[in-house]
């Protein structure tokens, strides 16, 4: 008889040591979800500060004493960035380095000054100067010339059918 009382000794230690390690996975669930969220929330803070800094460091604006900045500058510039990343299935994003000036005398792209001028705040004008220089990053100066070297190969390379023949 002792022998039993051992065993239901033993299977009550087990069962409330079973019972103590349900309830500590559960709050260790409840804990983990909160610490789940918490950490998301900062991963979530981080993406945004990084897009942020993506934005302003690819973007310079400038105004003049009588134009304020717009609001939406940075974001036309993000919008349109990554619309040229998706009508050419670009992976990796693009963020052309560029000044815009508002207050400009007229509305102009400056080629070599990478500055977009605008004599007032217009989102869609400033949207394809982003786009161009958008553009122009997608393929740099070496491999412009290599795909022009290509493209004089494959000319040379193809040869008519009526030469063939003779």
């Amino acid at each position: 008889m002792h022998s039993n009382n051992s065993r239901a000794a033993v299977v009550r230690r087990r069962s409330s040591s079973l019972q103590w390690e349900r309830a500590g996975k559960s709050a260790l669930r409840k804990e983990g979800g909160n610490n789940m969220v918490h950490k998301l929330a900062i991963v979530a803070f981080n993406l945004a500060l990084a897009a942020s800094c993506l934005a302003q460091d690819g973007l310079v604006i400038r105004t003049n004493n009588k134009q304020g900045r717009p609001s939406d500058a940075e974001s036309v510039y993000i919008s349109a960035c990554s619309a040229v990343e998706r009508e050419f299935r670009i992976n990796r994003p693009i963020r052309p380095r560029l000044t815009l000036v508002i207050g400009a005398d007229e509305n102009r792209a400056y080629w070599g000054a990478r500055e977009i001028r605008l004599t007032e705040w217009d989102p869609y004008l400033f949207a394809q100067g982003v786009v161009i220089f958008a553009f122009q990053d997608l393929l740099p100066d070496e491999e412009g010339m290599a795909v022009a070297k290509r493209a004089v190969t494959w000319a040379d390379s193809t040869v008519d059918a009526k030469r063939l023949a003779k």
